[in-house]
């Protein structure tokens, strides 16, 4: 059966916004979130008409009989060749340019076409794929981005639990002293594990907790005291730019 999470995609097309960031319904967004829109718009563009979507924190792979849509990337296996980019999380952000490829992913899963061998395949009936059978929101959007060879991935900006904002709060000026993990690495995509950026706040499933980290975090933007948003290595930095300045190395997008 098909998710109601394919509802979040409708939504993006009947927003008809020029850019926009899925948030879902137990989210929120803290200080600084703005600073996507134009990031966004950086990224998804005329030459990259996909919609860039958060590296998930966890490494997700084949599982035994429920894996049947990975076989078309996983031709020999894993590592999968034919997947493009870890498995993302499905907070989306996208553009005008990306609404084509909204649309007729939408289209292809709700109509249930099926993927036929590409020319990089053997045409054999696994390297086939009835869009019926991915169900939800992710799936599909996972699926759509490999299959159109979508390389770009943001950092982990829309954190997994309001809890970890508590890196924030208790910083000592740039230094992490609390929850100063960052997103587990893997081996092909993120080796060098993946910095966190506090700009959005998933699983908020309690409205008290969540307004006391909303006000205290408020009240030290508010004082000047509240340290940049990206955080790597236990270290807050002020941009992209430095953080790349340091970190040269990293993949994903800040």
């Amino acid at each position: 059966a098909r998710s109601a999470s394919l509802d979040k995609l409708r939504a993006i097309l009947l927003a008809r916004l020029k850019v926009g960031i899925v948030v879902d319904f137990d989210g929120w967004v803290g200080p600084r979130v703005d600073i996507m829109f134009k990031r966004t718009q950086e990224e998804v563009t005329k030459e990259y008409p996909l919609p860039v979507l958060p590296v998930h924190f966890l490494d997700k792979k084949p599982e035994g009989d429920r894996s049947t849509w990975w076989n078309r990337f996983c031709p020999t296996g894993i590592p999968c060749t034919l997947q493009t980019t870890r498995w993302g999380h499905a907070h989306a952000t996208w553009t005008v340019w990306a609404l084509p490829f909204i649309g007729r992913w939408l289209r292809r899963n709700l109509r249930d076409e099926t993927l036929h061998a590409r020319s990089d395949m053997k045409n054999t009936p696994e390297n086939r794929l009835r869009l019926g059978d991915v169900s939800g929101d992710e799936d599909l959007l996972n699926v759509a981005i490999w299959e159109e060879g979508g390389t770009k991935q943001w950092c982990k900006f829309d954190i997994p639990d309001p809890g970890e904002y508590e890196s924030m709060l208790t910083a000592n000026g740039k230094k992490c002293k609390q929850k100063c993990e960052d997103i587990a690495a893997d081996p092909r995509f993120q080796p060098e594990a993946i910095p966190k950026v506090y700009y959005t706040a998933s699983h908020a499933v309690d409205p008290e907790a969540s307004a006391k980290y909303l006000d205290h975090l408020e009240d030290l933007l508010n004082k000047g005291k509240l340290p940049p948003s990206i955080m790597y290595k236990g270290k807050f930095y002020e941009d992209a730019d430095e953080l790349r300045a340091a970190h040269p190395q990293l993949r994903c997008l800040v």
